[in-house]
């Protein structure tokens, strides 16, 4: 099973041997960006789409209410894509599952997308994930 790690900018700084990246701008990104609305005491923290679903902008949660809203904003978009029984998702699962770590820029005290993705690589199929382990491994 994966486990996330998270991306980081410094400048030492490699991305791990087999290590698949799922921020914006891969296809697994999460479109959905949090951001602060407004500076204050309680602060006003919002969710805008970046462009993948068109969806509108909202704001006026905290930032734990921001971060999971988009996370279900991406789920629902995800199981569009990829419907729970489609053969896309269960491939995608056996891949997810051959892999050792899913990296995001997320701090790794809060919910993130990826924890999503971890879940789907739970779905997958043991036999899939077996052959196309077997497959990668030949190719190699």
């Amino acid at each position: 099973m994966p486990e996330r790690f998270q991306l980081k900018r410094s400048r030492d700084w490699r991305m791990p041997e087999g290590a698949l990246k799922a921020s914006r701008g891969t296809h697994l990104g999460n479109p959905f960006r949090v951001y602060e609305h407004c500076k204050g005491p309680a602060g006003d923290w919002g969710v805008e789409d970046t462009g993948r679903f068109n969806l509108s902008i909202a704001h006026g949660w905290t930032r734990l209410g921001a971060i999971r809203f988009a996370i279900d904003c991406y789920r629902q978009e995800f199981d569009k894509v990829y419907p729970p029984d489609s053969t896309a998702r269960k491939i995608l699962a056996a891949r997810l599952a051959n892999t050792e770590l899913i990296g995001c820029w997320c701090a790794p005290a809060d919910p993130c997308h990826v924890d999503y993705l971890i879940e789907v690589a739970g779905e997958a199929d043991p036999e899939l994930v077996k052959s196309l382990k077997e497959m990668d491994d030949a190719d190699a």
